[in-house]
């Protein structure tokens, strides 16, 4: 059994080396001409496949971490806005972090495990259950990041890009919402099907062989 706990720390640890890197670097994000989309919630997703509902929020908290530290790495008008490191940072702003950049990357992954577990229950099929878990999880963050963004930041961003509460909606839920979080969606599903099929095969059969050695024994 110590050997398949070494193994899951393993893995643990390269998904979160994954999530760093695709985090603070320009890897995890992906421009081409108005279409900007990022693979960083895909770590996350993934873990909350293998290792149930601890294991994504715990990855859901590092990808906020990881969202954070970038904003203020790179900044841009709109983390500006945000954090208000331009005005000061109040309780607000605080709140904002935690509500915007936070609570939707943890909620990838609760529900990203909670579709796995409960697809793999009722089916037994690991790579369509993956795959679905991968769209939920993709859309999971585009929904409550956007969503929340407009409930709670609306007006500080229409007046930090000068335009009313309506064109945040539009700016947010056109291009951003549907064209690139259609395409985060579809890109999340094919990876995490093929990424996670092999890896739970990974960790079924290393789970296997140290069972059949502790009956050895």
């Amino acid at each position: 059994m110590k050997f398949v706990k070494t193994r899951r720390l393993v893995i643990c640890a390269l998904l979160l080396a994954i999530t760093l890197i695709l985090g603070l670097s320009p890897i995890g994000y992906i421009n081409i001409g108005i279409v900007e989309i990022t693979l960083l919630h895909i770590p996350t997703i993934i873990a909350a496949i293998l290792f149930g509902v601890k294991g994504g929020i715990l990855f859901g908290f590092f990808f906020g971490v990881t969202s954070l530290i970038r904003a203020f790495m790179v900044p841009t008008p709109f983390s500006i806005a945000l954090l208000g490191t331009e005005t000061g940072i109040t309780w607000y702003n605080i709140f904002l972090i935690f509500a915007i950049i936070f609570v939707p990357r943890i909620l990838v992954g609760i529900f990203s495990a909670l579709t796995f577990g409960g697809l793999q229950k009722a089916f037994n099929r690991p790579a369509v259950s993956a795959g679905a878990a991968g769209l939920v999880g993709s859309l999971t963050n585009t929904v409550f990041f956007l969503g929340f963004t407009y409930i709670f930041a609306a007006q500080i961003l229409a007046e930090a890009f000068g335009t009313t509460a309506s064109g945040v909606a539009t700016m947010l839920f056109t291009a951003t919402g549907l064209l690139n979080g259609g395409i985060e969606a579809f890109v999340a599903l094919i990876v995490c099907a093929a990424l996670s099929a092999v890896l739970l095969r990974i960790i079924a059969s290393i789970t296997r062989a140290a069972n059949s050695q502790d009956r050895v024994n």
